[in-house]
C-alpha cells in the first residue's frame, strides 16, 4: 500500500467522525473499507470517479457530499503551477448529484505537495459558500480527539440568546474570537457569528467553561 492509499484510509475515518460531529447521519457508512474492496476501488480512482466519495444527510434533509480529488496540479513549469479549475468540477458535481443551495460539498485534495491549498483556491472558496476544501494531510488524525484540544460544543441559536442574556452581552461579538480558519472551527464548519462552548479540565473547579464566537474578520 503506497502513501496516498494510507492517507485515504486514514482521512476517510476522520471525515466520517467529522460528519458525525456535525450531526450528519453516518451509521450506514463503512469507515474502514475491507482490503479487497479498497484495492478494487483504488484501481478505479481518478478525479472523475466517485469510488471514495461520501454522501449523507442530517435529520432535516440537508445533504453533504465529500469529493476526493486525486490530482489537482495540471502542470508545473519552473515556479508556475497550473491547478485544476475547481469551479467546473463544482458545477458538474452539483448537477450530477442534484445538490441544492443548502447542501454542502467538501473537496479533499490529495496531491498537496506543490502549493498551499487554501491559497490556491481562495477565490473559489469566496465564490462558493457551500464548498469547503481540505488538504488530505490535515485529515490523517482527528484533531478534536487530541489530548491538548479541549472539548468544543457548537451552541444553537436558542442557547446563544440565553448566553447573551446571562452574560449581559449587547453583541455576541463581545466574546473572545475563534477564527473561522482555526482547525477546530474548520472541523465543525463554524460560520461567522456562531458560538462554541469550550470545556477544559481545571484542577480547582473540575472543569472550566468558556465561550468563543467565530469570526471571519482578520484581527
Amino acid at each position: 500500500m503506497n502513501n496516498l492509499e494510507k492517507q485515504i484510509k486514514l482521512s476517510r475515518k476522520t471525515v466520517i467522525e467529522m460528519l458525525t460531529d456535525r450531526n450528519y447521519i453516518t451509521k450506514d457508512i463503512i469507515s474502514d473499507l475491507p482490503k479487497d474492496l479498497f484495492i478494487k476501488l483504488w484501481a478505479k480512482f481518478t478525479n472523475d470517479a466517485t469510488v471514495f466519495d461520501i454522501e449523507c444527510e442530517n435529520s432535516i434533509g440537508e445533504r453533504i457530499y465529500v469529493k476526493y480529488i486525486k490530482t489537482h496540479i495540471i502542470s508545473k513549469k519552473k515556479d508556475t503551477i497550473k491547478a485544476l479549475k475547481l469551479s467546473k468540477v463544482h458545477k458538474t458535481l452539483c448537477e450530477s448529484q442534484d445538490l441544492l443551495f443548502n447542501d454542502t460539498i467538501i473537496y479533499i485534495i490529495c496531491d498537496t505537495q506543490y502549493a498551499d491549498i487554501m491559497t490556491t483556491y481562495e477565490d473559489f472558496i469566496k465564490q462558493n459558500k457551500n464548498a469547503e476544501i481540505f488538504d488530505i494531510k490535515r485529515l490523517l488524525i482527528n484533531i478534536t480527539k487530541h489530548s491538548y484540544v479541549p472539548q468544543h460544543i457548537k451552541l444553537s441559536i436558542t442557547d446563544v440568546n440565553i448566553l447573551k442574556t446571562k452574560l449581559y452581552l449587547q453583541s455576541i461579538f463581545k466574546l473572545p474570537v475563534i477564527s473561522n480558519k482555526d482547525p477546530v472551527a474548520r472541523y465543525y464548519n463554524l460560520k461567522h457569528g456562531e458560538v462554541v462552548q469550550i470545556i477544559r479540565p481545571s484542577r480547582s473547579h473540575g472543569v472550566h467553561i468558556s465561550y468563543r464566537v467565530c469570526s471571519n474578520i482578520e484581527e
